[in-house]
Parts: structure tokens; sequence; C-alpha cells
């Protein structure tokens, strides 16, 4: 957000956010189509020219979802949100066609919602990989792993990202090492959730708002585990695929050892919702 700030670039939020009556009434107030409005209203007040100020100061505070399938469920809307608004605004975002946003108020909200374009990409390569990897188990002598080459930057760039998000939150949230892991747990956890808005957002133009839940659930520890299930199933079959290809393919080739870790990363989105659904249960559990 600071950094935002300082382009004039704030993707706005809806929490604690003051906008002035003439503005709001000269770009014609909230739009309707959009389940994340908010956003959406900033995007058009900073295209009229208007500018927006973030204040790195607590003035009130919110609520968090109350369960993890509340979560989901906020974390869906966003993802959709933004991507009916990269539909709608995306020409001028790219600069196909005539807009008084400047270059760095662009790049930050591309950037912004770019990550999410990069999860559906991911789930595509999850399906990819494992209809491959089936493959290589059924025809060996045909089929093998991806050469090198493309394998290594896949892992790189894992490792790299995950050191990059662990940094930033020793530095600027300063919370524990404990606390880091939750967090890249509870990010993971929702990468297939996020990839499912996005291609929904390619079929279904019109999705309804969802209210995300902030107050208690009287879930069962069952119906809390539930909320993962399609993750879960997905764990299973990867994992069920990757010792398929252990078990025939030969442990000594280094290309094969590769693409091991990439079926194991493959995994992680997938492991920690099922892990995050656990959780919520033994909470549940402990609460009854």
């Amino acid at each position: 957000m600071i950094q935002r700030n300082e382009a004039n670039a704030i993707i706005q939020h809806g929490t604690m956010t003051l906008i002035r009556r003439s503005a709001l009434a000269e770009v014609g107030g909230w739009s309707e189509w959009c389940i994340t409005e908010d956003a959406e209203l900033g995007l058009r007040l900073l295209a009229a020219g208007w500018n927006s100020l973030y204040v790195p100061n607590s003035f009130g505070r919110g609520l968090l979802p109350s369960d993890f399938n509340a979560y989901k469920t906020q974390r869906f809307r966003w993802t959709y949100g933004a991507m009916q608004i990269l539909r709608r605004f995306g020409p001028e975002l790219l600069g196909l066609r005539k807009s008084r946003l400047r270059m760095p108020q662009k790049y930050h909200f591309l950037a912004g919602w770019m990550p999410w374009l990069a999860d559906a990409v991911g789930f595509i390569f999850t399906l990819a990989a494992g209809v491959w990897t089936v493959t290589m188990i059924i025809f060996p002598d045909q089929f093998g792993p991806p050469i090198e080459l493309f394998l290594i930057p896949v892992l790189v760039v894992f490792v790299l990202r995950q050191l990059r998000d662990w940094i930033l939150y020793a530095v600027r949230v300063k919370c524990s090492l404990r606390n880091s892991l939750y967090a890249a747990i509870a990010g993971q956890s929702l990468k297939y959730t996020i990839a499912r808005a996005v291609l929904t957002s390619v079929f279904k133009k019109n999705m309804p708002f969802q209210k995300t839940r902030k107050q208690w659930s009287f879930l069962s520890p069952f119906q809390a585990l539930m909320t993962s299930v399609t993750e879960t199933s997905m764990f299973l079959a990867i994992s069920c695929i990757l010792v398929g290809f252990c078990l025939h393919c030969d442990l000594s080739d280094t290309t094969n050892i590769l693409w091991i870790f990439i079926l194991i990363i493959q995994t992680m989105p997938y492991l920690t919702s099922f892990l995050m659904a656990c959780s919520d249960a033994l909470s549940r559990r402990r609460m009854t």
C-alpha cells in the first residue's frame, strides 16, 4: 500500500475508506455489476483524475472470516471481482484504449492481480503434469519428463517466491517465524480457490455477491473437513501418481528426480487446504 501510494495507484478497499461526495457523484456512484465494487470504484476515480491517499495508521478494526470455508468464499469473491474489472478495463490497463491512467497506475493494478492469473495457470499445469506422469508410467519407453532446462526454472521460481514472502513478513509485518509459517500455509491453501475463481470468470460473467460469514458458524467437525473435499481429493490423486512414478522410474536419473520435486510442489496447495480444514475441525471439536 505504501509503495502504491507513491504512484497514486491504491487498489481501494471498502473497509475504513473515505470518499469525497463530489468525487463519488462525478463518476456515477457505485457499480452494481461488479462484486468487488470498492476496487472498481477506486479505479474509476483514478481514471477520472482524482487522487488516492493511504494513511498507514489504524483507525478501526474489522472482522476476519469465521472459518476456512468463509475464508475461501471471501477470496473467491475478491478474485472473481478482479477478473470482472480486468474484463471491463483491461484495454485501458494494457494501453490498448485511451485512458487518463498513468503508466505506474496501470502497472500496479496489473501487478496486483497477475499472481491470481498465475494460480489459474498453475492449476492447469498441475492437471497437465498429472496426465503426463500417468502417460510416462504406462508408456515409459515413449514418454519421459521434460528436459532439465524447463524443470530447474520452475523449482527456482517456487523457492524464490517462498523466500520473498518469508522475508517480507519478517521485515514488514514483523511477525514470528511460526506465524510466518502459518501465513504461508494459509496463502497456499487458497490457490485452488483462486484458480477456480479465475476459470469461472471465463465461463460465467455474472456471479452473485456472496457475503463473507464473519460470525461463528455452527458447523460440525465433519462439515468443516468437507469444505476441502475437492482439494483433499486432488492431493490424494497427485500423491498416488507420484508414488506410481517413483516405483516405475529410474531414481538415478537427475531429470526424474527433478520431476518428482515438481510433483511434490504441485501437492502443496491441496495439502495445505486439507491442513486448514483440519485446523478448523479441531477448533470446533474443542468448542463442543
